[in-house]
This record gives C-alpha cells, structure tokens and sequence, in this order.
C-alpha cells in the first residue's frame, strides 16, 4: 500500500512542478445532499448527510491533468478513555481518510491516455456516474454484482481518431478505497464504450481477479438514450464469485419538462425497475420526481419512493442537493 501511496504522491508533486504559471489551470467543484428517509415508508423518519464532497481538477500543462477529491460526510468519531478508578484519562480521534479521487492523467498523443493514483474503475454505466447526476437518489442494485466502484492502480485510454469508440483497460489493487492490498495480486477490467449515435450508446464491461479474498469473473452490459429532454437506459451485471453465479439488471426512464423564467424550471420524474437474484427483494419499483430550483441545475429537492417485492419492505426519501 505505501508504494502506491508514494506513487500518487510523486505523480502529485510532478502536476504541481510541471508547466509554467500560464500553463496551469485550476478548478474547483463539490457536491452536499442532505436527505430525510422513511424505512419503511410513513413509519418514522432519520436525517442523514449523505453525501459531503469537493475537490480540485486542472492541467498543469496541456497534456497532464490531475484530480483531487476528498469526502467529508464521514466525520470518525471519538472515544474517551478512562482509569480503573473512573477518571478520563484521554480522548482517541478517529478521522477516517476521506480519499476518494487522486491521480494525474497525461495524453501523450491524440488517441492514447495514461492514468494512475486512485480513481473509478472504468466498469459500469451507473458506477461511472457521479451521484449528483443520477436520475435517483439510490444507485441501482447492479452494484452489488459490480467490483469496488473506487481502486488503485493504472489504466489506458484508447480513444481513436476516427470513430465513435472508447477503449479503457487496467489493473488494479482489487482492495478498493483508501485499502491495503492484501492478497498481492493484480485484477483486470476493460471496458468497450460504442457511441452508435448522438442518441444512443452502449457499453461492455470486463473484470476479473481477487476481491476481498475470493477469486472473481464479472461481466457488465450497459445502454444509454439520451435526447429532447428523455434520458433512458439498461444494465446487465453477471458475477462469478469462485463458482457461484449473480446476475442483476435494471431498466429506468426520465422526461424532463422545462418551465421557462419560473424559480422551479424543470420537473423530472423518473421510474425504475430493478430485479436480482441474490437479494431477498427480488423485484424492485421506484419512482421519483425532481424540481430544479431557482432557474438553474445546481440545486434541486428530489423525492423518491420504492418498493420491493419478494421482502415487502419500502422506503419514502427526500432529498436536498447542491452541488458547484
């Protein structure tokens, strides 16, 4: 783990040396959603900060870039300490680190990407998708056929000068975020991204290794519409966790509708169908509606209410989201 620490913190340094004041670019962005969630529905309610998230990207020259992004949702705890007599001798601080994005990314011609430090995995659809511009307030159940959304390793990027393809492969730690790699072996995953149309596009997803001390095949297949304000898709996940077999999919569709001048401007509501066979909620039905505030996309109020049959169970969710 320290050596590929050391890694990102020597690809870091060089962003920083590299190129001259003019050269450098540097941007901010961020993100906090808030939300009230009824589990089961109409049966009591928690708040919760469920995401805390910001962070810095920018070219140091014209060909390399990097990226920081930090979480502070978590907020660790503190435990207090005391003598076999009762009296507080001291007070342990546990900050988790709240890493989720560091690496540096250099172009070194028109078609090919190098990309190393931590950072998403290119597989999925949904997991390549910040939550800030999912169409709901839960990432589908795909994500429990899926390998860590987040890892540490090296990837390349194809992308070629002539056509509508996107190539991405890599190796990876296979121990997730801000985790020590245990087993000392290297996982795979390559990802084919096809762009049929300005409408339409579609991905197939490899990996395979050790995750969590168990050998892993997985396959993903993953459709995108986009277009007039309607944005729909699929997703299909199969996973082999040594010889024992998941597979789980969804579809979902959203049309937005604008109101022009008003403080409320753009309505979205969404349905989702989500089904698995691992789960003890085989089926799942979601619907939800979005309201975009104050004229532009950067703040919204979203409600979404789900039900799963199989467990009976539902859940009613608010949520409240800025993001810059």
């Amino acid at each position: 783990m320290k050596k590929y620490l050391a890694t990102i913190l020597f690809l870091f340094i060089v962003s920083l040396k590299a190129g001259t004041e003019e050269e450098r670019t540097v941007h901010y962005f961020g993100l906090v959603r808030t939300a009230m969630v009824s589990a089961p529905a109409f049966s009591g309610q928690t708040f919760s900060v469920l995401h805390a998230q910001g962070g810095f990207y920018g070219n140091v020259t014209p060909d390399l870039l990097f990226r920081i992004y930090l979480d502070f949702s978590n907020f660790g705890s503190l435990e207090e300490r005391y003598d076999t007599t009762g009296n507080l001798v001291g007070v342990d601080v546990d900050m988790p680190l709240g890493l989720l994005d560091a690496y540096a990314a250099w172009t070194f011609n028109d078609n090919f990407t190098i990309q190393a430090g931590q950072f998403k995995i290119p597989y999925s659809n949904s997991n390549l998708r910040s939550p800030a511009n999912l169409p709901f307030i839960y990432r589908p159940v795909t994500r429990y056929a899926t390998p860590h959304s987040r890892d540490i390793g090296i990837k390349l990027i194809w992308k070629p000068a002539a056509g509508s393809i996107v190539v991405e492969s890599g190796v990876f730690n296979g121990s997730g975020l801000n985790a020590s790699d245990t087993d000392k072996s290297l996982n795979m995953v390559g990802r084919l991204e096809w762009n049929i149309s300005d409408l339409h596009c579609m991905s197939v997803n490899l990996y395979g290794g050790r995750q969590d001390g168990i050998n892993m095949k997985m396959m993903d297949i993953g459709y995108v519409l986009t277009g007039d304000y309607l944005e729909a898709g699929a997703e299909y996940a199969l996973r082999y966790d040594d010889t024992i077999g998941q597979q789980a999919g969804y579809f979902y569709i959203s049309k937005s509708f604008i109101r022009s001048d008003k403080k409320i401007h753009k309505l979205t509501p969404a349905f989702r169908i989500e089904w698995n066979s691992f789960r003890q909620d085989t089926y799942t039905l979601t619907g939800g509606l979005t309201t975009y505030l104050s004229g532009q996309d950067h703040s919204m109020i979203r409600i979404n209410y789900g039900r799963s049959y199989g467990s009976g169970d539902d859940f009613l969710a608010i949520l409240f989201q800025v993001s810059f």
